[in-house]
């Protein structure tokens, strides 16, 4: 299975995106209250713990899609994971691959297949446990493909993320370790032993040898003793290996040098050397052979290029495909995860756009075959007149008929036009007169891509346009009259699109806005943290503010004349707005809910659904302005994960309700009219949440906080990634200086905020957040920094969300004037694709009374994206070399303790 720098899968996505599409006809007529704007005093208040529950309830119907990572090939049947599924194709004419079946929704998401014995084993991780802490491997019957058999199931509690089975031992690589797992009876597998290691791939060689494949090193290991698995051997690398294939005694590993080089590896015994730094082959994004001959996915051209390997020190290219029979441009076609080979048939997992099939009987004239198997990673979903429109990120559009909700099938779709090499990643979707709107995170100026969906069959791109700003909080884009309302990077633009291909930006406004809503000439402005904001567009070039109502707003949604809004306050609510005078917002009905925040609203007729970040509340809005709420579905693997969570869509149909899941597809909602009967899902699922579970002691732990102390509780997130990019500062610094610097400026922290006053937790991230201390204990604090721990990647938005978790454990109900603290220190970029995420979880963590303190340490930071993610100005700090790092955090920590005057009384 193939590992590569910009693929967008990440095992340590916390939770899965969540963005809602109701389908729906508008509220009739309800009486309007004489409450005044921003008025606390709301015609109905109803605590949704004593709420009635109406006749009605939220069940999971069906799914379809999701990110495809592992392929297998068994005697004519290629076996393929498909998010939350494996699915099955007849692939015995690969130029007419036909689908058999397939499993059922499965635990996790599928990361990598082997077949070994007539057997399937299925690796599964990112969603299970606390931020994807828990890893499955279930063993299938090879010989029930139309609906697999499970023979066997196995679980850990670690994060897997390759696979491999040969000789009754199966091993899976985790950030930390490899773990060997006996499948010698596959009807019971059990995880026999782990060693250490940073290996992302492993191999199992003849002899009971294995390989373990990483950023610094390829390592070999005896595991003749499962039990007990022992390095052998090491060779150093200078770059990350991506893939690994056997030929005969000889490991070829993909390099990330050069664009992609394969490099020769040979072991002997208990030694292991690298015969060949470079056989020939470059811009290879990944590998397969089966025998003599390999089959390799050119990452520049995006085609196959086939290869003799009997000489695997020296291949001879002996044939190719181009591009146009995969994809309509190179670049979506570098990304595949994983090339399954068996005799002349090749298997070609495409993370975001299907199965690719390929006959090589005659080498020098392939033939290839394409497979699309619905939505990807699929991030928001609009839907108009039975047609479900899916967003995916680094792949096509999607058009679903879901006339039938719980059978959907797939139309069509349509690739989005690659620019300067950068794959499209679409987000927020809006549909207005046989048009769909859809935001691009991918570009650094925030791009609005317009669709023609007339004949949803074949979607085609009729125009786009820049909107100047990063799109780093954009939920939802609202279009009304030939006007296109988009918040993005801090502003809100009003865009003419009554041209697609001539559509053009009318007026930016600076409203740090996370959604919008229109009705006629009024357009509704959620401002992060600070009000609603009513606009007059009656003149698109020049808007008037004409309202304000000073409240904290989240995410808007309008029906008819009702506009439906997260109060982001604690508890959090549903408030409902009468627009009758729309200039003048009329509070008409309050939901008062608990402490879980909305990443998204729908309405479909008397119901609205909320995503509450791990699970689905159907409120009942039938009899304004009463509102009561039934039960929350959190039995299902749902969640706000990035900025896609948030309002996208309203449109409807009667009793069903779409979700956008990221890696896992799309869900069907199904609206059960028996509250009394239990939810059951087959597996059962978890509830998923980020981070650690750990939580600090609030500031009262010896007795009371010291007088004036708002901030009681403080968690340092400290940047361990060795990925420090260019510029000047830390991307000098060897890691062991640059460990030494981050340690040395925690510990100044530590005694700028005094244990004696607050309880600190000192935290450590790259692709994952680790808790290393907590307490009052200065010697535990400073011991823990001894020796820090550096590891590949910059995931912030995972470190935020551990850090929540740790200031404000979940049930932990927020103190009056308490304001608990994030200070957070990053020396680089964000991994691709996060920025959004990492800004979505500092909003909630705003949200939530907990303030956020960034520093940009060196030059490679972005500022830009630490600056938004602070609470304030005064909040945002950099520090340009490493010895400005201690002053800047001792600043922060002085800043965050001003107000105390004494210890904890005892």
């Amino acid at each position: 299975m193939a590992r590569r720098a910009k693929a967008a899968y990440r095992p340590w996505i916390p939770f899965v995106v969540a963005a809602l599409a109701v389908i729906a006809s508008d509220f009739g007529p309800s009486t309007t209250h004489g409450a005044t704007p921003g008025d606390p005093s709301l015609a109905s208040r109803v605590p949704a713990a004593d709420a009635e529950s109406p006749d009605a309830r939220l069940e999971l119907a069906g799914q379809l899609g999701g990110s495809v990572y592992g392929v297998a090939l068994d005697d004519g049947v290629a076996w393929m994971g498909v998010g939350p599924r494996v699915v099955t194709f007849d692939v015995a004419d690969p130029a007419a691959p036909a689908r058999i079946g397939g499993t059922a929704m499965l635990p996790d998401i599928v990361r990598d297949i082997a077949i070994v014995d007539d057997h399937v084993f299925v690796l599964m991780s990112g969603l299970s446990g606390e931020n994807g802490s828990i890893s499955h491997l279930w063993v299938f019957d090879a010989g029930t493909p139309a609906a697999p058999r499970v023979i066997g199931k196995v679980s850990a509690d670690t994060s897997w993320t390759s696979l491999s089975v040969a000789g009754g031992v199966a091993c899976a690589t985790d950030a930390d370790a490899v773990s060997v797992i006996d499948v010698a009876d596959p009807a019971h597998p059990a995880v026999a032993g782990a060693i250490a290691s940073e290996a992302e791939l492993c191999r199992l060689l003849p002899g009971r040898r294995m390989i373990g494949a990483g950023e610094e090193q390829v390592e070999l290991f005896d595991v003749s003793t499962p039990g007990a698995p022992r390095r052998l051997d090491a060779v150093p690398m200078s770059s990350w290996v991506m893939d690994t294939a056997v030929v005969g005694d000889t490991l070829l590993a993909v390099v990330d040098e050069d664009g992609g080089v394969v490099q020769a590896f040979a072991w002997h015994g208990d030694r292991l050397a690298r015969v060949s730094d470079d056989v020939g082959i470059s811009d290879v994004g990944a590998i397969g052979t089966d025998g003599a001959r390999m089959t390799v996915l050119d990452y520049a051209a995006g085609g196959i290029r086939l290869f003799d390997v009997a000489d695997p020190t020296a291949p001879e290219e002996i044939g190719s495909i181009d591009v146009p029979a995969l994809a309509p441009d190179a670049a979506y076609a570098t990304y595949a995860p994983a090339i399954a080979v068996a005799g002349d048939t090749v298997a070609l997992a495409g993370a975001y756009s299907g199965l690719y099939t390929l006959d090589i009987a005659d080498p020098a004239d392939p033939a290839v075959a394409a497979t699309f198997v619905g939505p990807s990673y699929a991030n928001d979903v609009a839907i108009h007149d039975g047609i479900a429109y899916v967003s995916t990120s680094v792949g096509p559009l999607w058009a679903i008929d879901v006339a039938d909700p719980e059978q959907p099938v797939v139309l069509g779709h349509a690739f989005p036009e690659v620019v300067d090499g950068v794959i499209p990643d679409l987000g927020a979707l809006a549909w207005a007169d046989d048009l769909l709107f859809a935001l691009d995170f991918a570009t650094d100026v925030g791009t609005l891509r317009i669709f023609d969906v007339s004949d949803p069959r074949a979607p085609v791109e009729a125009g786009a346009v820049d909107l100047g700003h990063p799109p780093y909080q954009t939920y939802d884009i609202a279009v009304e009259d030939g006007l296109a309302y988009v918040p993005h990077g801090g502003h809100v633009s009003i865009v003419d699109v009554r041209d697609p291909a001539r559509a053009r930006v009318l007026s930016t406004r600076p409203y740090h806005a996370k959604s919008v809503a229109v009705l006629g000439n009024h357009l509704y402005v959620a401002v992060e943290n600070r009000s609603l904001v009513v606009l007059d567009v009656t003149d698109p070039s020049q808007p008037a503010e004409v309202g304000v109502i000073e409240t904290n707003i989240g995410q808007v949604t309008r029906a008819g004349t009702h506009l439906f809004a997260s109060v982001d306050d604690r508890p959090v609510s549903l408030r409902v707005y009468d627009l009758s005078d729309p200039a003048r917002p009329q509070p008409l009905a309050e939901l008062a809910d608990f402490n879980a925040a909305v990443g998204s609203i729908a309405v479909a007729g008397a119901f609205a659904v909320r995503d509450l970040g791990y699970g689905f509340d159907l409120v009942y809005t039938g009899d304004l302005p009463n509102l009561t709420s039934t039960n929350v579905v959190s039995g299902l693997p749902m969640g706000t994960l990035t900025m896609f969570s948030a309002a996208n869509s309203v449109a409807a149909t009667g009793r069903h309700a779409l979700a956008a899941q990221g890696e896992a597809g799309l869900f069907v909602l199904r609206r059960a009219d028996a509250p009394d009967q239990p939810i059951e899902l087959a597996p059962p699922y978890e509830i998923f949440l980020p981070a650690l579970g750990i939580g600090l002691a609030s500031g009262d732990r010896t007795g009371g906080a010291p007088a004036g102390c708002a901030t009681t509780r403080v968690v340092l997130a400290l940047d361990a990634s060795r990925d420090r990019g260019g510029g000047s500062g830390p991307p000098g610094l060897s890691d062991a200086d640059y460990a030494a610097a981050l340690a040395d400026a925690a510990r100044t922290f530590v005694r700028a905020v005094g244990v004696e006053r607050v309880s600190i937790g000192l935290l450590r991230y790259h692709r994952q957040a680790e808790l290393i201390a907590t307490g009052d204990d200065p010697a535990a604090l400073d011991a823990a920094l001894d020796g820090l721990a550096l590891g590949a990647g910059r995931r912030i938005d995972v470190a935020l969300a551990a850090a929540a978790r740790t200031v404000r454990p979940p049930g932990a109900a927020q103190a009056t004037g308490d304001r608990p603290l994030v200070v957070l220190v990053a020396a680089g970029p964000v991994d691709d694709g996060t920025a959004g995420r990492a800004f979505a979880e500092a909003h909630q963590l705003r949200a939530g009374g907990i303030g956020v303190a960034t520093v940009a340490f060196g030059t490679a930071a972005d500022h830009e994206l630490l600056a938004a993610l602070a609470d304030s100005p005064e909040h945002a700090r950099a520090a340009a070399a490493p010895e400005d790092l201690a002053p800047e955090l001792e600043a922060v920590g002085r800043d965050a303790t001003s107000g105390c005057t004494g210890a904890a009384a005892p």
